[in-house]
């Protein structure tokens, strides 16, 4: 897996984004489904806490294309997706999780071969 985490500094629209996270394919593509099933749960709901409007409001999904601009609300979910679907099965210590820190990110999606 092609997992990669530099803290190159990105702007957009007057934000800076000092975290630049480059995955592969698959991973970005499990972790859009896992984004698919947080909002339906959550849309789902009859009274909305401040946590749920933070996932319908800000959650975003990855694009596989062009570099993806996210925020604090992605950027926390995503950790939490890799460490419960992806972590569960590597090494002890795994270096991408470690240096994965809680900013404003720029996701770049990568071939599989790659």
């Amino acid at each position: 897996m092609t997992e990669k985490v530099d803290y190159k500094k990105r702007f957009k629209n007057g934000t800076c984004y000092n975290q630049t996270v480059t995955i592969n394919f698959d991973l970005a593509f499990e972790f859009n489904k896992y984004v698919d099933k947080i909002k339906e749960e959550t849309a789902k709901k009859f009274y909305y806490t401040t946590e749920d409007l933070k996932i319908l409001d800000y959650l975003e999904k990855i694009n596989f294309y062009n570099p993806t601009f996210t925020n604090l609300t992605t950027i926390n979910y995503f950790r939490t997706f890799y460490i419960n679907e992806i972590y569960k099965d590597a090494p002890k210590k795994d270096n991408f999780i470690n240096r994965l820190l809680y900013r404003n990110t720029c996701f770049i999606v990568v071939s599989n071969d790659k």
